[in-house]
């Protein structure tokens, strides 16, 4: 049903659900792949989802989730 959280596409695809573990492992990760430039960092991040953001908290949960996949390979 439309008012429920969980359907479609649920809280976890909201801009801005990233959560703090999730910011900090993108941290570690960017730095890790030898990725230290913010412009870099957020260029990549557009890679991946598609958009274009000013920054990781505006990220969701699941974009954050495949940056860190795409990042970490």
């Amino acid at each position: 049903p439309p008012d429920d959280p969980w359907y479609g596409d649920g809280p976890e695809a909201q801009p801005g659900s990233v959560t703090p573990e999730q910011m900090t492992r993108m941290v570690v990760a960017f730095n890790d792949a030898g990725i230290k430039d913010r412009g870099e960092r957020l260029e990549r991040v557009r890679q991946v989802t598609g958009r274009q953001v000013e920054s990781s908290k505006e990220l969701s949960f699941l974009e954050a989730a495949r940056v860190l996949k795409e990042v970490g390979k």
